[in-house]
């Protein structure tokens, strides 16, 4: 071979090293049989077993478990890792209104149609408590964040007038203090992060503010034109949240008592009662909020800009609760076509 011919086989070579070179790195760097990456919890969309309208949905405080309530007089304890229905807890007061998991997930509180509060050990299912004192529907219920004490409301829908806001000891079951909200039924309740502060809402048109300990009013703040719904304390405690009966979501600061954003994509003015917002949740880092609507929707809204991020379908029907994971990257509905559904959230 001459040493021309030589030099350009050596050429040759030293340029087919590197593609070499190069291609092997990739091989190590994405192995052919790589796990694929996955979440705590799978995508189950659908979670079925009710007989009647879903009421109110719960997440577990480690978000692997769910609670529903039904007007088929019955609660139900979910896996949503499986889908399975792992409990059903027995109803005898009626519909279940409202079902709420203690801080720490070992129990748990429902309100029902015929005044009653329970509550229930989640893991044997057995009823320990029961909390008598409402003449009427509980149509909510909320833990203190040290699971020591529950804020109930009620309404006038079954059985006598019983418009009231009622604190009770969740150990001895002694009610601390009631409270007359003037003929105006309570259609939700919550309590701060730090157990100071009360949140109700209903037919007066108004979010009312409580000093929790005591039962004082602190502030009214009137909600434009309709009922409130659904109200959320935001995680840090300074805003919150209100679902209205004209299909509009509405951010306020607590401090100042005044309406910051409104979330909508509907701009009529006045009492609207074709799309009525039934259930409101904040995300647990406060830049996303959840809604359900009369139209079967579940919208989720940007906090900031105050656009709708995406519409969730699927119910067919009216959806009247929602909630948030724990870690925000999931939400719970349930709703008037006896499901639930649980949805991916997106996370930037």
């Amino acid at each position: 071979m001459t040493y021309r011919a030589l030099l350009t086989l050596a050429i040759l070579i030293s340029l087919a090293l590197p593609a070499c070179s190069s291609t092997n790195e990739q091989a190590d760097a994405e192995p052919p049989h790589a796990e694929p990456e996955t979440t705590a919890i799978p995508k189950i969309e659908l979670l079925i077993g009710h007989e009647n309208d879903v009421n109110s949905v719960a997440f577990s405080p480690d978000g692997s478990r769910a609670l529903s309530g039904s007007n088929d007089n019955t609660i139900k304890l979910w896996d949503l890792r499986t889908g399975e229905c792992l409990r059903t807890f027995p109803g005898d007061s009626g519909d279940v209104r409202t079902v709420v998991f203690a801080p720490d997930g070992s129990h748990a509180l429902s309100g029902h149609e015929y005044s009653r509060i329970k509550l229930w050990d989640i893991e044997t299912g057995e009823c320990v408590r029961t909390f008598t004192g409402h003449k009427g529907t509980t149509r909510s219920v909320a833990f203190s964040p040290d699971g020591r004490h529950a804020l109930s409301g009620g309404d006038n829908s079954v059985g006598p007038n019983d418009c009231t806001l009622n604190l009770w000891d969740v150990t001895t079951r002694a009610r601390l203090w009631t409270i007359d909200t003037s003929n105006a039924l309570v259609t939700s309740v919550a309590v701060n992060p730090d157990g100071t502060r009360a949140l109700s809402g209903g037919a007066d048109y108004a979010l009312t503010l409580w000093d929790l300990q005591t039962g004082k009013r602190l502030r009214v703040i009137p909600s434009k034109s309709s009922w409130v719904q659904s109200v959320a304390f935001s995680p840090q405690g300074q805003h919150a949240l209100s679902g209205n009966a004209d299909g509009k979501v509405r951010l306020w600061d607590l401090r100042t008592g005044k309406c910051v954003r409104t979330f909508t994509t509907d701009e009529r003015r006045g009492y609207f009662i074709d799309n009525q917002v039934y259930s409101v949740a904040f995300s647990p880092d406060a830049f996303r909020v959840l809604s359900g609507h009369q139209d079967g929707t579940v919208k989720l809204w940007d906090v900031r800009s105050g656009e709708c991020i995406e519409t969730y379908t699927g119910h067919e029907g009216k959806v009247y609760s929602v909630a948030f994971s724990p870690d925000g990257t999931h939400a719970l509905s349930g709703g008037e076509d006896h499901t639930l559904r649980l949805w991916d959230i997106p996370t930037k």
